[in-house]
C-alpha cells in the first residue's frame, strides 16, 4: 500500500509535467525509462536491457520522426522507484512511460501471466513467444491495455533458465527434503520447490548473499545469466542442478494512453527497434558458456541427473493446481503453440 501510494503521488507529478503544454506538447513529448536494477548489467535481463535501451536512446536522437521533438530519459538502479513491482504500477499509471517486465510482476494487473513462472507449461523462450502471438493470448494483452494501461510492446528474451543451486551435494531430489531454498517471488516458484521437498523462501534479492553467509538459506533457484555472478554463487552454493524449473521471459512495456498519443508515424518508429533487435541467440550462448566454465572448474559441480525427467514431472505436477482456474482456451493455446 505505501508503494503504491508513493507510486500515486509520483504519478500525480509527472502527470502534471506532461499536462502542461496541453494537447501540443508534453504529454507526447516525454519518453522516462526506469528499472529497479542496473543496466550496465550485473543481472541476467541487464545485458540484453542495456542493448535495447542504447538502441531506442540513438533512436530518438536520430530519427526524423523524434528527433528533438520526444525526449528519452533513462533511469536505473530504483532512482525512480524502489522495486520493479512499483514499476509496473508506475507505467500502468502514466508516472513514466516505459519500463520492462517479467510474467511475475504483472500478475497483479493480470493474474493468466502466472503461466510465465508455472514449471512445464514452456519448452523454450520460442514456445512461450508462439503461444503469446496465439488470438487467445493477443487478447488477455489487448484487455491488459485497455483496462490497466500498460501495453506489452514485445516479448524480448529468455533471460535465462532458472536451475537449483545448492551449498551441498545434491544427486537426487531427495537431497533437497526439507532444505531452505530460496525463489525470487512467483507462486509457481515456490510450488515447484516444495513439491520437491524443499522448503521455498522469498526473500528480497538484496539480501540473497547475508542469508547464505549466515545458513538462513542453503540454496536458490537463479540463472547462470546474471545471477551466478551477481550472488558470488561459487563461494556459497558450488552445486548447480541442470533441470530447468522455468524460463524468465521478458517484455519491454509501456504506458497505453502515451503509446496511442504518439501517432503512427512514432509508434512506428519505435517498433522497428524491436522487429530489429533479437537477443535470444545471445542468452542462448551465454547459459551453455557459463555452464561449461562451471562444469569445468574443481570448486564446482554440475549435476545432472538420470531422471530429470522425473524431476520436471514433480514441478510440474506440484504447480499444476496454480493454473487449474485458467481459461482453458488460454491453457489449450499454449499447448498448440508447441
Amino acid at each position: 500500500m505505501r508503494i503504491r501510494t508513493f507510486v500515486g503521488r509520483v504519478a500525480a507529478f509527472f502527470s502534471g509535467l506532461v499536462m502542461l503544454g496541453a494537447s501540443a506538447s508534453l504529454a507526447a513529448e516525454k519518453a522516462i525509462y526506469a528499472q529497479a536494477g542496473s543496466l550496465y548489467p550485473s543481472f541476467a535481463e541487464g545485458y540484453g536491457l542495456t542493448k535495447y535501451v542504447e538502441a531506442l536512446e540513438g533512436l530518438f536522437k536520430i530519427h526524423p520522426e523524434l528527433k528533438g521533438k520526444v525526449e528519452f530519459k533513462v533511469f536505473d538502479k530504483a532512482t525512480l522507484y524502489p522495486t520493479q513491482d512499483a514499476h509496473v504500477e508506475a507505467v500502468s499509471t502514466g508516472a513514466i512511460q516505459m519500463s520492462y517486465c517479467a510474467p511475475h510482476f504483472l500478475e497483479a494487473l493480470e493474474p493468466a501471466f502466472k503461466v510465465g513462472t508455472t514449471p512445464g507449461l514452456f519448452d523454450d523462450f520460442g514456445h512461450f513467444k508462439r503461444a503469446m502471438q496465439t488470438p487467445a493470448w493477443k487478447k488477455v494483452h489487448d484487455n491488459l491495455a485497455k483496462d490497466k494501461g500498460l501495453t506489452v510492446l514485445e516479448w524480448l528474451f529468455d533471460a535465462g533458465e532458472l536451475y537449483i543451486f545448492s551449498s551441498t551435494p545434491v544427486t537426487t531430489f531427495d537431497d533437497l527434503k526439507g532444505r531452505k531454498i530460496r525463489y525470487p517471488g512467483g507462486e509457481g516458484w515456490r510450488l515447484a520447490l516444495a513439491s520437491l521437498g524443499a522448503n521455498p523462501i522469498s526473500i528480497p534479492y538484496t539480501e540473497v548473499v547475508t542469508s547464505l553467509q549466515t545458513n538462513l538459506i542453503s540454496g536458490l533457484i537463479t540463472d547462470f545469466t546474471g545471477g551466478v555472478g551477481y550472488y558470488e554463487l561459487n563461494k556459497f552454493t558450488p552445486y548447480a542442478v541442470i533441470v530447468p524449473v522455468t524460463i524468465q521471459p521478458i517484455c519491454f512495456m509501456v504506458n497505453t494512453d502515451w503509446w496511442q498519443g504518439l501517432g503512427e508515424k512514432r509508434r512506428a518508429a519505435i517498433r522497428g527497434t524491436f522487429d530489429i533487435l533479437d537477443a535470444s541467440a545471445f542468452y542462448s550462448g551465454l547459459t551453455e558458456g557459463k555452464i561449461a566454465v562451471w562444469e569445468n572448474s574443481p570448486d564446482q559441480h554440475v549435476v545432472r541427473p538420470a531422471n530429470a525427467g522425473q524431476w520436471k514431472e514433480i514441478m510440474r505436477s506440484g504447480a499444476a493446481d496454480l493454473v487449474k482456474d485458467l481459461d482453458p482456451v488460454l491453457l489449450s493455446a499454449i499447448a498448440d503453440s508447441r
